[in-house]
């Protein structure tokens, strides 16, 4: 492809998630999703400093190697707080909801001989709990949730980074 004909992807231009279609919203939770595993990464980089960065990052952190729960699990065994990791949990499990289930459509008739039927459509997304059954949720209602996460986490990760990264450069 020559570079006449390469296209550059512009940034996303939407107001608000309910301007989102199906494929762009499943899209926007694995793309944050992404995020957050790279702030992860980072944390974890910094806070073992390998002496071959590269090969730890692309291997050891890579995500076919060591999964996001893994990750979750270092990131608690060197103390990241509790209610963080729960809320990174839950955020792994929403992004395993978009990235692996369709977002379908839902309709209930109401009949009613004494009145007009009543039509209801919803969009839903077909879950699995941790005991097995499976729940159908809203998407947008399961958007805005993964939005609050990921406004309490990122700060958090973030901060945890640059204070590993600060105290590296005490030492």
């Amino acid at each position: 492809m020559s570079k006449e004909e390469q296209i550059r992807f512009t940034k996303m231009t939407k107001r608000s998630l309910k301007e989102f279609n199906q494929i762009e919203a499943q899209g926007w939770v694995v793309n944050i999703s992404v995020q957050i595993e790279d702030l992860i990464d980072d944390i974890l980089i910094e806070y073992f400093q390998p002496s071959d960065r590269r090969t730890f990052l692309n291997v050891l952190l890579n995500s076919s190697v060591m999964h996001f729960g893994g990750k979750l699990k270092v990131l608690r065994s060197i103390g990241i707080d509790g209610g963080i990791y729960s809320s990174l949990q839950r955020i792994g499990s929403i992004r395993n909801a978009f990235a692996h289930t369709n977002i379908s459509h839902s309709m209930t008739i109401t009949w009613d001989p004494e009145s007009d039927a009543k039509t209801d459509v919803k969009d839903v997304i077909n879950v699995m709990n941790s005991n097995g059954e499976i729940k159908s949720k809203d998407p947008y209602s399961y958007m805005v949730e993964f939005l609050e996460l990921y406004k309490q986490v990122e700060p958090v990760l973030k901060k945890m980074r640059d204070d590993i990264f600060e105290s590296l450069k005490k030492d």
